[in-house]
């Protein structure tokens, strides 16, 4: 929201903010529902066939969250990846294929809902024994949630540095300029790093 509040101010506009499930993100940007999906998003090949990505704004890696509890707690990943495992992952993001390379013999099972707290409460009840996805929303939803029964199994290993970006339909050569010249702006001028300040370095271990 700062960082959106920071672009209208930019560009002279009201901010409208349009909510939606990650299943619906893309396909409801390309119908011109709304126009930058001002998300985190990680930038893949996958979608970039469909839509234009902004420069990377911000990098995380995927990690794996897993339950605290002693009959449920998974001693290290090689565990997870093992028949009869159950990860729970977002619809429609990348993690979906990011769990199934990375855990083939275990059983993925993406889950339709507006945001990962659903997947993390069927992980907290017992009802799957792990989710996949970035750590700086894992880490985000400890910090919001310490009493949660949940913890980043290897906190040392994660998944494939990626960055997130900012989508924009195809064709909209001006607005994708400007998006990059703001992000490296924000950089330039320190106001990404104090975001992240502000927002991000607070975590749990």
């Amino acid at each position: 929201m700062d960082l959106a509040n920071n672009l209208v101010e930019v560009l002279g506009v009201k901010l409208e903010i349009v909510d939606a499930t990650w299943a619906t993100l893309i396909p409801g940007l390309v119908a011109g529902r709304w126009d930058i999906a001002l998300v985190d998003m990680f930038a893949t090949p996958k979608r970039a066939v469909t839509v234009m990505f902004t420069d990377q704004y911000f990098q995380t890696r995927m990690v794996v969250m897993g339950n605290t509890r002693e009959n449920k707690r998974l001693a290290d990943w090689e565990a997870l990846n093992s028949e009869g495992r159950n990860i729970v992952v977002l619809a429609g993001t990348a993690d979906e294929q990011v769990a199934r390379d990375n855990f083939p013999d275990a059983t993925v099972t993406p889950m339709v809902a507006e945001g990962l707290a659903a997947p993390l409460l069927e992980v907290a009840a017992g009802r799957a024994d792990a989710i996949v996805s970035s750590e700086v929303n894992m880490r985000l939803y400890l910090a919001q949630n310490p009493e949660a029964p949940l913890e980043i199994v290897e906190p040392s290993r994660g998944i494939s540095a990626q960055g997130y970006a900012y989508a924009i339909r195809p064709g909209d050569v001006h607005l994708l300029n400007f998006l990059n010249t703001w992000i490296r702006s924000n950089q330039a001028t320190g106001l990404s790093e104090a975001l992240k300040t502000k927002w991000l370095d607070n975590f749990p271990g």
